[in-house]
């Protein structure tokens, strides 16, 4: 299941803050994507929200690796931000191979946690609404 974490804040400032998270947890973490690197080089690129070059938007991709070194295991986190607020979604993997499912099962568990102390929620009791800021994603 992929659920998805909306913080109030700019995603300049978010980024920044769950990669230290995730380093503090001695988690790995690989930014393989970044809109706004991607489009710098970009002659005139304009931004559909915003119509201008002058573009907040900012879409990144994270692999987070697990502890144990050369597991190969792994989760993903994008971030997707616009206007001073950021989605952080954590993704679920399709298909897994029996032997590492345990382990990225207990992956997505330390991040879901991390995502949601992002947005204060402690100690958290995922819900299937938008309320609590925490909600499941529909399809893979």
């Amino acid at each position: 299941m992929d659920y998805t974490v909306r913080v109030d804040r700019p995603s300049e400032q978010v980024i920044p803050e769950l990669v230290n998270a995730l380093e503090r947890r001695d988690l790995r973490v690989m930014i393989t994507f970044d809109l706004q690197l991607a489009r710098a080089h970009q002659v005139d690129c304009h931004c559909p929200h915003h119509g201008t070059e002058e573009c907040t938007c900012q879409y990144a991709v994270l692999l987070v690796y697990g502890q144990k070194q050369g597991s190969g295991v792994y989760r993903t986190v994008t971030v997707h931000g616009r206007d001073g607020e950021v989605w952080l979604s954590l993704l679920q993997s399709p298909t897994l191979p029996a032997e590492v499912r345990s382990a990225h099962e207990a992956l997505g568990k330390e991040l879901l946690d991390i995502l949601l102390g992002l947005v204060g929620i402690v100690h958290p009791q995922v819900a299937e609404t938008d309320e609590v800021g925490c909600a499941p994603e529909s399809g893979a």
